[in-house]
């Protein structure tokens, strides 16, 4: 049994290899352009079998590679049009999207990765009620299907369009929390040049403000500063992904995830 299992990951392995092998040339020393350092790094470093089989199927991967971390999208897909970095790493979702919409790029590899979750972030000396109500919110759109619709409208059928804006309800009498999120990687977290809040992340806050009958207000802010909006109270809550072993700040309560993926792509400039 155990060596039935051996073949069948080794299989497996194989597998990825050649998706990954299949339109690249040999070369040492890619420039790799990551989203954000935190989770992503961790993903890499995690990701022992990829970088394995880059070494033994010669897949133009390997020690020689330079990483270099963007605050956000456009300026990371700005590095890759001038040729500063060779390609770009983003969740396969997102690429999909990103090629979708330019014709000028093709995903050059699908890999498995350790699982990254979708989560909110909140002060745990300060808005603990509301991570639990949020928590409790989630389990319910769990239960009654919510999660499962928006994912597939927004996650699996966007097709060539652009996100679309969510609407967000109003409740003149109820509080107003403010939510922080990147607002850059559609169709995940978008907001859209006119200000208007679009995509997955945006439809799944407007529910929650809809069920728990609060008003939702989001903050456009960079990855990056998510710690010191929080910190400073700026929002109640912060859009976060996370893995199963990240370094988890004591201050910091994270709501149950709402979305898992496990697959990452590379984006190349076509030839």
């Amino acid at each position: 049994m155990a060596a039935k299992k051996f073949f069948a990951l080794i299989t497996c392995l194989l597998i990825l290899a050649f998706s990954c092998t299949a339109n690249a040339d040999v070369v040492k020393g890619v420039k790799i352009g990551i989203l954000t350092k935190s989770v992503t790094e961790e993903v890499f470093n995690n990701n022992a079998s990829a970088t394995w089989l880059w070494a033994v199927f010669h897949y133009n991967h390997g020690k020689e590679d330079n990483f270099k971390f963007y605050d956000d999208l456009n300026t990371m897909l700005l590095a890759l049009n001038r040729g500063e970095i060779d390609e770009i790493d983003l969740p396969e979702v997102v690429g999909e999207y990103v090629t979708a919409q330019n014709s000028d790029y093709e995903i050059s590899c699908v890999m498995n990765s350790v699982p990254v979750s979708f989560v909110f972030g909140f002060l745990k000396n300060r808005n603990s009620l509301l991570w639990y109500d949020f928590n409790k919110t989630l389990a319910l759109m769990q239960q009654d299907g919510t999660l499962a619709e928006l994912q597939a409208k927004y996650l699996s059928d966007f097709g060539k369009d652009k996100p679309e804006s969510v609407k967000f309800d109003s409740f003149p009498d109820a509080p107003t929390i403010k939510i922080a999120v990147t607002g850059d990687v559609p169709p995940i977290d978008y907001i859209a040049p006119d200000g208007k809040a679009a995509g997955f992340n945006a439809a799944i806050l407007a529910e929650i403000g809809r069920k728990m009958k609060i008003n939702v207000e989001l903050m456009n802010i960079d990855t990056a500063a998510r710690n010191t909006t929080l910190a400073s109270e700026r929002a109640d809550g912060v859009f976060w992904y996370i893995t199963d072993s990240f370094d988890k700040s004591e201050g910091i309560l994270f709501s149950e995830p709402y979305y898992t993926f496990d697959k990452f792509v590379h984006i190349r400039k076509k030839n």
